[in-house]
């Protein structure tokens, strides 16, 4: 299994995961005090790695936008989820990846900056699944992205890109359809995401759409 957008590769899910690619320490003070110095009226927040059961703390502000607030209620269910006044308190901590959720506009706009940035990062944008207005903008390690790990996890499978099925619904999966030998987008992806597939289910990913990939290129069903 691969997770956190490629800073994970796990054997089995009940064990410690083979890859970990965190943020380095340099790098994490670099954009916490950049984003802590700017006042750039965002909701941000840090994710904690393996080791400390993937917590999410994000900053504390006097308030938040309403889809964030969402966004936080969502995870509070399954994972421990809440603010602290001060993220650079956790940088000796394993941190997976920073992520900004907010209008995508503005992440577009926060996106550049970062990809200028001293450090070499990887800076992934995406639109939120259900609401195209608002994105989420994470910034990972360099070595993290779905198909890097991806690559890795072949090597150690000893398994060709030619047996591999790609499925995937926003920016973040583009790489990883240039790596499949049959990349499927869904039917509700960015149309730019589209191109870059070989095939779009007539499913969205909230109506079956792995389901109709796996009838068509493994079952072998029309």
């Amino acid at each position: 299994m691969i997770s956190a957008n490629g800073v994970y590769v796990f054997d089995d899910i009940f064990s410690e995961p083979i890859v970990k690619n965190y943020l380095k320490e340099n790098t994490k003070i670099e954009i916490l005090s950049f984003l802590e110095q700017n006042h750039l009226d965002v909701d941000y927040y840090i994710v904690l790695g393996f080791e400390e059961d993937f917590h999410m703390i994000y900053k504390l502000r006097e308030s938040y936008d309403t889809y964030f607030l969402n966004f936080v209620k969502g995870r509070e269910l399954f994972k421990p989820t809440y603010p602290q006044k001060n993220l650079l308190d956790f940088v000796k901590s394993p941190i997976s990846h920073i992520g900004i959720v907010g209008r995508y506009d503005k992440l577009k706009y926060l996106a550049d900056i970062f990809k200028n940035l001293k450090h070499n990062v990887n800076v992934i944008l995406y639109y939120a699944a259900d609401n195209k207005d608002y994105g989420f903008l994470e910034i990972l390690d360099i070595e993290s992205s779905k198909e890097k790990a991806l690559s890795k996890l072949l090597r150690i499978k000893m398994i060709s890109p030619e047996n591999l099925l790609a499925i995937g619904d926003n920016f973040n999966d583009i790489g990883m359809f240039k790596l499949a030998q049959i990349s499927v987008a869904v039917a509700n992806a960015p149309d730019e995401v589209k191109r870059f597939a070989k095939f779009v289910t007539h499913a969205t990913n909230n109506q079956g759409a792995v389901a109709e990939a796996f009838e068509r290129f493994i079952l072998g069903q029309k």
